[in-house]
C-alpha cells in the first residue's frame, strides 16, 4: 500500500485486497469499499467460480475485508455471469469516479456529524476524519467537476477547525 505518511493511499489498487476463498481457500481479490456500499460489491473466486458478497451486518474495519465477512450469492442469473466480478486493474480503474463519490461522500457524513455534536467547531476527531476522506476523495478524483467540489469543500472544512488543531 502506498501511504502518503497520512493514512491517505494513493492508488486504487491499494483497496483491492486479496484473502483466501471462503469456499475453496484459493486466493481472490475482493471487490473494494465503494463497489460494496454504492453498488453490488460481488467478486468472483477464480478457481471455483463461487460469488460472493459482503454479508448483512459484516463489521469491517476500515477497508479490510475477512472471508467470514463474505457470504456465498446464490441467484442463477448471477452466477451465469460470475467472471464479471473478477477484480482486476482495468475492472478497478472503471469503479474510480465511485471512489470519489463514496469519499466525498464519507467525508461529508462525518463533519456534518461532527457538526452535530459540537457547533460552532468541530471536535479534532471529525475534523481530522473528515480531511482524510476529503484527501483520499482528492487522491482519486480525475474530473474538474470533482476537483472543484472537492476544494470548496476543503475550504469550508477550514472554517469549523478546532482550536487545538496541530495537524
Amino acid at each position: 500500500m502506498a501511504d502518503r505518511g497520512d493514512g491517505v493511499l494513493s492508488e486504487l489498487s491499494d483497496f483491492l485486497t486479496e484473502i483466501a476463498c471462503p469456499s475453496c481457500q484459493s486466493k481472490m481479490k475482493v471487490a473494494p469499499i465503494w463497489s460494496m456500499v454504492l453498488e453490488k460489491g460481488y467478486s468472483t473466486c477464480g478457481n471455483c467460480w463461487q460469488i460472493f458478497a459482503l454479508r448483512s451486518g459484516a463489521k469491517m474495519e476500515g477497508n479490510q475485508v475477512r472471508p467470514e465477512d463474505l457470504e456465498t450469492v446464490v441467484d442463477d442469473f448471477e452466477s451465469s455471469n460470475a467472471g464479471e466480478y473478477l477484480w482486476s486493474p482495468q475492472k478497478l480503474e472503471n469503479t474510480r469516479n465511485a471512489a470519489v463519490d463514496f469519499f466525498f461522500s464519507v467525508a461529508l457524513t462525518a463533519f456534518f456529524d461532527g457538526m452535530e455534536k459540537s457547533y460552532p467547531r468541530l471536535q479534532t476527531q471529525d475534523y481530522g476524519l473528515a480531511w482524510r476522506y476529503l484527501s483520499q476523495a482528492a487522491a482519486f478524483a480525475v474530473s474538474d467537476l470533482d476537483t472543484r467540489l472537492i476544494a470548496d469543500a476543503f475550504e469550508k472544512l477550514e472554517n469549523y477547525k478546532p482550536y487545538d488543531w496541530n495537524g
